[in-house]
């Protein structure tokens, strides 16, 4: 399983990405459990917002756009 951020500039364009394996595979989480995952990346001069995307085989989850602040 893989995650990714991505920064994005006002119109969507991603501008900066970072992506990594989680280090507990995903069979090991029970429902309920936090997942926190940190990321380093500069922000670029125009990232506006970001998203956050989640990769298990075929399968693709992504969140909202959020503001980034």
């Amino acid at each position: 399983m893989e995650s990714a951020l991505s920064l994005l500039d006002p119109r969507g364009a991603v501008v900066a990405q970072a992506k990594h394996g989680f280090g507990v595979p995903p069979m090991e989480w029970a429902e309920g459990d936090v997942v926190a995952e940190w990321y380093e990346l500069d922000t670029p001069e125009g990232a506006a917002q970001f998203s956050v995307q989640l990769t298990r085989g075929a399968a693709v989850w992504e969140s909202a756009r959020l503001p980034l602040r």
